[in-house]
């Protein structure tokens, strides 16, 4: 399949685009930036909404504050967690226009 416009290519951002890619290569953090990228939340809240425990969240909420990808703001007593990275919505929106179709359209 050709692409209809030049692409410019990655070639000089191939390694951080390789570690960007690394880190959403998860199903786990895919949710929990899916759900993030539509309201600010708690561990508690994020718990609820993706049936994922909290000590699995921990992690993997510690390993994309790690890459930059989520931010964390202390609200009273409760750590609030947001998509940080202007990378992020992009993304989910081309994996929505490749990957939300009918699933005979799937790969």
């Amino acid at each position: 399949m050709a692409i209809s416009q030049k692409f410019p290519g990655l070639n000089p951002y191939t390694d951080k685009v390789a570690k960007f890619m690394s880190v959403l290569a998860h199903k786990k953090r895919l949710l929990i930036l899916e759900t993030l990228l539509n309201e600010e939340m708690s561990i508690a809240a994020l718990a609820d909404r993706t049936d994922l425990s909290r000590t699995e969240l921990t992690l993997q909420l510690s390993r994309l504050k790690e890459q930059k990808l989520v931010s964390i703001r202390q609200a009273d007593t409760v750590k609030l967690y947001s998509v940080a990275s202007p990378c992020v919505a992009p993304v989910f929106v081309a994996l929505a226009d490749l990957y939300c179709l009918s699933p005979e359209q799937l790969p």
